[in-house]
């Protein structure tokens, strides 16, 4: 608490006129006269008024009362009011003896006296002359009594009244907890006073600039004892900017005490309305408030991803904190609230400072969440509430609809993490699988047999207005609840690291790392132990999300260094430059078609890294690829190819899902890869002409998975020419014989099913039966015999990445992704230590 009975003023501050608030008036006259019986307040002066005083009289008392204070302004007015006989001699005394700015000096009682001798006479007084006067006020214990004598004594009639006990000031403090002084203050600051009185009688006045704000009397009911009492400024009156504040406190003795206080700034805020989506900058260094809407008792605001760090604070109408979060640079985040009235406050600030930046760019919306249409997904739209599958959405126009959540991409921080991050002894971040994302909650992790312990770190996106708990369920089936900043213990074989994120409202969501530490209950480590390490822990969680999934490791002969050059060698990875601009290496001519080229290097590891594609949609790609009778059904084959060309009813009467069963088991090859095939290489709407016997020149010829089709840039079509005279001759069509060995692959292709089977019988023969038996394989030939590299199947850098998503698409539908698929995963063992990022296409 700060005693500030001594302090001297700082600031001189303008004197109430007459024409000044009410309010003001009304506590002055309430302190100065008081009923005896009860203390009850009268309202208004009771002032004898007889003849005004002469005009020179009046302008000569009313000059020396302004210079006194220092003000001069009112003096005409005064002067008039006197000399007309509208106002009293006593009751313009009291106003000027009263004054913040006479209060603002801390006259003692024998300063105040001379004070009024010299504005009555123009003279300083003699001690002696003061004598009664200082008397009466001795003996009242009143100011007031000592200016009514010196009135009598001077020959004026009027007199004020006295209460018959005056209120006396006997100490008077500030309470401790206000802002700062130079703080940014919005709403209502509430000012506390502690006083011990010897009566009611007292008021508080607020002044800010020099401006009263607002009055209050006081709150004690025995006054006598250490009492509080509250005067608030309402910022929300003021004008941006800096502002002094002082308090004049008012007794019934006609005393009264100033205090100066601290100098605040009062912020420019910007307020928002329901479900509106602001996008602000902000200099560096600055912070920026919002005025944010309450409806039923909640605030919301959501804060999509930025550049940037940013800071952000949530404060109730009185400055307390209601939330508070820190966004990070790329991160969705939200302050959230229950709280009661109809706003409160967000102050942001951009955390840290890049050298190259002077401004922080954000974008908030007062809402639940965002939504976008997936053919708009830069056009936001506001989520103000969620019920089952749907959303209440408003749009740009302010209209409000409720509409299905699964019409559009929602970026929802509700009861979501917002960093996951474990880690080692050795200070090592441990690489999780697979890379935290929010809308992911499982996650998995292989560590060192000798690792019994990490650190975790982990935020939640609204910050604290979410409760974040942790527990760690051991392979003793034992449950351990951890404290924030405690160690993650492990035990041998299988932890479950579980973080259950609650929001204000009660709704949660868990997240899951599933944390191997060799050895496993059930050896499982010996299945991952022939791989590198990068590889173990996206094969752990892959196990955990499919227990019946087998993995393989295959270790290349050759290095990765020589396997990528290999790759970058002319036309061995192409892209196609129409759809991928940004992935063509640099003057690469046209190798195929009208578009296709050179990938760039970094492309080419990106696509050819299996570090890449250890997910549970990408890992098809290094699916064994011969024919299982249990996994391989017809219903399957149906799923795989609809709303393709092949779908059933297509129109030309034929049954392509019966054709590639038949030719999956003739050849021994998963008729789902052969699906998948076809629609990689003859489009899905089927628009090679191959697809439909209808290429000029070679009408009633089919090729549907391209064999042969090499580029000749020279000739137009050139590759679709090559196909066809493949399907026609072989591999020799300059011959236009077909050979005995080409027997077998039942050329020429001049019927549907004979092309489908026999270029199954083509595929599994020259590639699944010599050890290219996935995508992967296929398209990076790894195999020994014939050299490697020799005999790829496909050009296009992404083959085995697409035709895998669409095979694992087809095994969704189905519902059998849970199968015993088995997959062989090329192992390199030098391998650079960090995946090649993919460059934006």
């Amino acid at each position: 608490m700060t005693d500030l009975a001594n302090r001297p003023a700082r600031r001189r501050l303008s004197w109430i006129n007459i024409t000044g608030e009410i309010a003001g008036l009304a506590c002055l006259l309430f302190l100065i006269v008081c009923l005896a019986a009860g203390y009850a307040w009268i309202r208004q002066s009771r002032v004898q008024v007889t003849a005004g005083l002469n005009e020179t009289s009046a302008e000569a008392i009313v000059r020396r009362g302004s210079v006194l204070i220092g003000l001069e302004e009112t003096a005409a007015v005064w002067s008039g009011r006197l000399a007309a006989g509208e106002a009293s001699l006593a009751d313009y005394l009291l106003r000027l003896f009263v004054s913040p700015d006479y209060l603002a000096r801390d006259p003692t009682d024998e300063a105040f006296l001379a004070d009024v001798w010299q504005v009555l006479t123009g003279a300083a007084p003699e001690e002696s002359e003061l004598a009664s006067a200082a008397n009466a006020l001795l003996m009242s214990g009143s100011r007031l009594a000592g200016l009514n004598d010196l009135l009598q004594r001077h020959g004026y009639s009027a007199s004020l009244p006295l209460p018959a006990n005056a209120t006396r000031l006997r100490t008077l403090a500030l309470a401790d907890g206000r802002p700062a002084d130079g703080s940014e203050i919005t709403g209502l600051m509430p000012i506390t006073v502690e006083t011990r009185l010897t009566g009611p009688d007292v008021c508080f006045k607020l002044f800010v600039d020099g401006q009263m704000r607002s009055v209050r009397g006081a709150e004690a009911e025995d006054p006598t004892l250490m009492n509080t009492s509250t005067i608030e400024w309402d910022t929300r009156r003021e004008q941006p900017g800096r502002h002094s504040l002082a308090l004049l406190v008012l007794t019934g003795d006609g005393r009264g005490r100033w205090l100066d206080l601290d100098e605040y700034t009062v912020p420019r805020v910007t307020i928002l309305q329901t479900g509106e989506i602001l996008t602000a900058v902000q200099d560096w260094g600055k912070t920026a408030w919002y005025l944010l809407p309450v409806q039923d008792s909640q605030a919301l605001l959501t804060i999509l991803p930025a550049g940037q760090s940013l800071d952000l604070l949530m404060l109730d109408l009185y400055g307390n904190r209601l939330a508070e979060t820190q966004s990070a640079a790329g991160q969705l985040a939200a302050l959230r609230s229950l709280t009661e009235g109809d706003s409160c406050y967000v102050k942001v600030a951009a955390a840290g400072k890049p050298a190259d930046q002077q401004t922080a760019a954000y974008t908030l919306a007062a809402a639940y969440a965002i939504a976008s249409p997936p053919d708009e997904p830069e056009r936001l739209l506001s989520v103000l509430a969620a019920d089952g599958d749907e959303v209440l959405i408003q749009n740009e126009s302010g209209q409000k609809s409720w509409q299905p959540a699964a019409d559009f991409e929602l970026q929802d921080p509700t009861a979501r993490l917002s960093s996951l991050e474990l880690i080692l002894p050795d200070g090592r971040t441990a690489a999780i699988a697979q890379a935290f994302d929010p809308e992911d909650v499982l996650y998995g992790l292989y560590v060192a047999a000798d690792t019994a312990r990490l650190q975790l770190t982990a935020g939640t996106m609204e910050g604290s207005a979410a409760s974040l708990e942790i527990s760690v369920l051991s392979g003793q089936d034992k449950t351990q609840i951890l404290t924030a900043g405690q160690p993650v213990p492990l035990s041998p074989s299988v932890n479950r690291l579980l973080l259950t994120v609650t929001r204000f409202d009660g709704s949660e969501r868990v997240y899951e790392v599933n944390i191997l530490r060799p050895p496993h209950a059930a050896g499982y480590e010996q299945i991952l132990d022939p791989f590198p390490q990068p590889y173990r822990s996206p094969l752990w969680l892959l196990h955990v999300q499919h227990p019946d999934w087998q993995f393989q490791a295959v270790t290349p002969e050759v290095s990765w260094a020589e396997f990528i050059a290999a790759q970058d060698m002319k036309d061995f990875s192409l892209v196609d430059s129409a759809y991928s601009p940004g992935w063509v290496e640099p003057d690469s001519p046209v190798y195929d078609g009208t578009s296709w080229k050179a990938a760039r290097t970094d492309v080419i590891e990106y696509f050819a890294d299996p570090r890449n594609f250890l997910n549970d949609v990408d890992i098809f790609q290094f699916e064994d690829l011969g024919y299982n009778a249990r996994t391989h059904t017809l219903e399957g084959i149906s799923a795989i190819i609809e709303d393709s060309f092949m779908a059933a009813g297509n129109g030309k009467n034929i049954d392509y899902a019966a054709m590639l069963a038949e030719a999956g088991q003739t050849a021994g090859i998963s008729p789902y890869y052969l699906a998948a095939k076809i629609i990689q290489e003859m489009g899905r709407d089927g628009r090679s002409p191959l697809a439909h016997g209808q290429l000029t020149g070679y009408e009633g010829v089919y090729n549907f998975y391209n064999i042969g089709s090499k580029p000749n840039p020279d000739v137009e079509n050139g590759a679709l020419i090559n196909g066809a005279l493949y399907a026609l001759y072989g591999s020799e069509p300059e011959m236009k014989e077909i050979t005995e060995a080409e027997e077998i692959w039942l050329l020429p292709w001049l019927t549907p099913e004979r092309a489908i089977t026999g270029g199954a019988i083509w595929i599994a023969r020259r590639y699944v039966q010599v050890g290219q038996n996935t995508l992967y394989l296929q398209k990076f030939d790894l195999a020994s015999d014939g050299g490697y590299f020799t005999h790829q199947y496909a050009q296009n850098i992404q083959m085995a990445w697409s035709e895998a998503r669409t095979t694992r698409q087809g095994y969704a539908g189905l519902g059998i992704l849970d199968e015993a698929f088995i997959f062989q995963i090329p192992a390199f063992p030098d391998l650079p230590n960090e995946p090649t990022l993919l460059p934006p296409k």
